[in-house]
């Protein structure tokens, strides 16, 4: 997992095609809209919680990815990224869908298995365990050491004014204008 950047992008795997899921269906090539752009919902699904990020879709002969980016000026969209970016290889992600063209029929063994040929799709979210096989994040970008570094300084800081303002309430002082401006 990358750590350079600061804007809370990343990469993710949420389908892998011609492979039966854990739910029994096999999604085909061709599927997922090439290029469209999609919410990236909070963990689990819990879709009566404001998203978390968006993403575009991407594909190949073999899986669909996400290309896209944490919500950082957000409570939850700052959570999720550090979660998704702490669980590195553990994070699996899902997508919530509603299949557009469908067939069933016998695949590797398996006797009648939904192929879903196309989709659409509402959100790609990460989950604690998805159906889809091989599902992982491929890359995320955060503060970096830099950003890292210039965030803990700017806490500090923040803490220092605090301090200084309460000594000087408890002297029946305040900051000055100027103080405060900076």
């Amino acid at each position: 997992i990358k750590q350079d950047g600061d804007d809370g992008s990343f990469s993710a795997v949420f389908a892998t095609f011609d492979v039966v899921d854990h739910d029994g269906d096999v999604t085909k090539p061709g599927a997922f809209a090439e290029g469209a752009e999609v919410v990236v919902g909070s963990w689990g699904h819990k879709a009566h919680d404001l998203p978390v990020g968006k993403a575009i879709i991407r594909a190949d002969r073999k899986e669909a990815r996400i290309d896209g980016q944490f919500f950082l000026n957000t409570e939850a969209g700052r959570e999720t990224y550090q979660t998704v970016k702490n669980l590195g290889a553990l994070q699996e992600w899902s997508y919530i869908f509603m299949p557009t063209r469908v067939s069933f029929g016998e695949f590797d063994g398996h006797d009648v298995v939904r192929f879903l040929e196309e989709v659409q799709v509402f959100s790609v979210d990460p989950v604690l365990a998805g159906a889809g096989i091989d599902t992982r994040t491929t890359g995320i970008k955060g503060l970096g050491d830099a950003g890292e570094a210039l965030l803990a300084e700017v806490l500090v800081y923040g803490e220092r004014v605090k301090s200084r303002a309460a000594f000087r309430a408890k002297e029946g002082r305040v900051l000055s204008t100027a103080n405060v401006s900076r």
